[in-house]
């Protein structure tokens, strides 16, 4: 896989963690589904597809062949003005798009979203006048996909309602990987890059004091790590306001990792979550066992002394702030 960082999984795979490491080149796309109308088939059945089935061929697409195909689609589609769009998106379909890429699907009035993933190249499903008589897709040219995620749209990333302005068939929506990225996972690994997330419930505004706990985490969870190997002041840090929003970090490197893992399990513990410290892989040199100074009762004990615990309460007990589940993401045997 194009991309890997072994250094930054090797980090969390010694600490038994299995994050999601992400292709740097990997491609992202939106698929309109005509209003909506093969919204159902397509999540159902996991395919998706386009029309023009008159050039059911890849060999439309190459400039040699374009004459022959505006031919074809004044011969069968002279209502269609936009022939070169309609080349366009052949072309995209059959040559950009590829295995691994992510296509977001619509539903009508895109008021939900389906996260997918495409699984195989552009196969011909032969398709009968029954099938399409009984209401199915009569679309030829296909593609497989898996599943990830539905997003409602109001728990949508504002930036993301921007993308949902073009109305081509297929767009490329590259521009909004980062945003995407972050809507399919809270915890995950990108080239050099790793991002953690913590959730923001709070349907209100958030208040001064809010917003200095959330940004002030990575200081308070250093307060418990022997942390001689990274410089916080190089951790980035971008916070979302919205309902849901989201507080976002940051790092890169091998030591950002190593930082992480130490956070990840602190911020767990001070806002609530449950994590067995115990069933982590530790060795005799590992990683956990280097820069985690207390074991996990320990820990409980001293941050009820806290100088910031009543400000975490307040976020813990209100539901305000939800971190990723680091049990989530700990390594299953074979």
């Amino acid at each position: 896989m194009e991309g890997i960082n072994k250094e930054i999984l090797n980090v969390f795979e010694k600490n038994n963690l299995n994050i999601p490491n992400i292709p740097e080149n990997r491609n992202y796309w939106l698929l309109r589904t005509e209003g909506g109308n093969w919204y159902e088939e397509f999540t159902s059945e996991k395919f998706i597809a386009i029309g023009w089935n008159k050039l059911d061929k890849k060999d439309y697409c190459e400039s040699v062949n374009k004459e022959l195909a505006l031919r074809i689609l004044d011969n069968y589609y002279p209502e269609n003005k936009q022939q070169t769009l309609v080349i366009n998106n052949i072309n995209k379909f059959y040559n950009k798009m590829k295995i691994g890429d992510i296509v977001i699907l619509p539903s009508e009035g895109s008021q939900v979203l389906m996260f997918c993933e495409i699984t195989s190249d552009v196969y011909n499903q032969n398709i009968s006048q029954t099938e399409i008589d009984e209401g199915n897709c009569p679309y030829v040219k296909r593609r497989k996909i898996k599943t990830i995620k539905l997003i409602s749209k109001r728990n949508l990333d504002l930036k993301l309602f921007k993308m949902l302005q073009s109305h081509h068939t297929i767009s490329d929506i590259n521009d909004y990987s980062n945003e995407i990225d972050s809507s399919l996972h809270d915890f995950y690994v990108k080239g050099e890059k790793i991002v953690y997330s913590i959730k923001i419930n709070k349907k209100t505004t958030l208040s001064a004091e809010n917003l200095r706990t959330l940004t002030n985490i990575p200081w308070i969870a250093n307060e418990y790590l022997h942390n001689d190997f990274y410089n916080l002041s190089d951790l980035m840090s971008t916070i979302y306001i919205k309902s849901p929003g989201k507080q976002e970090y940051e790092g890169k490197g091998k030591n950002a990792a190593k930082y992480f893992v130490g956070f990840c399990i602190i911020s767990n513990i001070l806002l609530g979550g449950k994590v067995e410290i115990k069933n982590f892989t530790i060795e005799t040199n590992g990683l956990a066992e280097e820069y985690i100074k207390i074991n996990e009762q320990k820990l409980k004990e001293d941050h009820e002394k806290n100088r910031h615990q009543e400000e975490m309460e307040k976020l813990k007990l209100q539901g305000e702030a939800e971190v990723p589940d680091i049990n989530k993401y700990k390594k299953t045997p074979n």
